[in-house]
């Protein structure tokens, strides 16, 4: 498994991660390609964007993204998403997600 920072030429995989986990339960939420690719475009835009990818034998199996923020006299940040693929949850792929994003 090797954990990367997220490139814009990752969009559709990650989109894909985040379709097939958000459809299944508890969710069960339906996004089409389009609805899907657009929340990521939107995220990969903003100023200071931050994500991970989890990468399986070359195809994306997990991300966490958000982004940086101005806070009283620190930063922080804001987590949106953190997905990993069904057939891969269970197996240590978020937990290392989030060791790497700290």
């Amino acid at each position: 498994m090797q954990i990367r920072e997220i490139t814009p030429d990752d969009r559709v995989g990650i989109a894909g991660v985040f379709q097939r986990a958000f459809a299944a339960a508890p969710w069960k939420e339906v996004w089409s390609d389009d609805s899907a690719l657009a929340l990521i475009d939107e995220w990969l835009l903003l100023p200071r964007f931050f994500g991970l990818v989890a990468v399986s034998e070359g195809t994306i199996v997990g991300m966490v993204f958000g982004r940086f923020e101005a806070w009283d006299r620190k930063g922080l940040f804001y987590m949106k998403e953190l997905c990993v693929a069904p057939e891969y949850q269970r197996s240590g792929v978020g937990a290392q997600l989030n060791q790497a994003l700290e």
